[in-house]
């Protein structure tokens, strides 16, 4: 049997993990900072007890639509953040896969695995 150094498709999961977080984390913190400036910007440039009903309704439903086309386009972009970290782990899984058939090689060979070599 072959001898086995490193762990197949490491560097591929470590990424598709990464990439992720860092998404989820810019998306969570720029939701936070928007609705914090919403809040108060429409808070203070609309006073909406003080506007007749129709402006308000109006203004309202522009709300709503506007976080429902931000919502809609922040959808498309963690679609394609799944996606490539789906594409990272088939990488993984093809890695391991390959490490598992080189390891029935007979002895004198070696599996080097998650090695960058230039």
């Amino acid at each position: 049997m072959a001898h086995v150094f490193g762990e197949p498709g490491r560097s591929a999961a470590e990424e598709s993990y990464k990439r992720t977080r860092r998404f989820l984390l810019v998306a969570f913190l720029a939701i936070a900072g928007l609705s914090a400036i919403w809040g108060f910007a429409l808070g203070s440039v609309f006073p909406l007890k003080r506007l007749p009903w129709p402006a308000a309704i109006s203004i309202l439903i522009s709300v709503f639509v506007l976080a429902f086309l931000i919502g809609h386009s922040a959808s498309k972009k963690m679609d394609a953040v799944d996606r490539e970290r789906m594409s990272w782990r088939k990488g993984a899984l093809g890695e391991w896969l390959t490490a598992e058939a080189l390891k029935a090689l007979p002895d004198g060979f070696a599996v080097i695995n998650g090695q960058h070599y230039n």
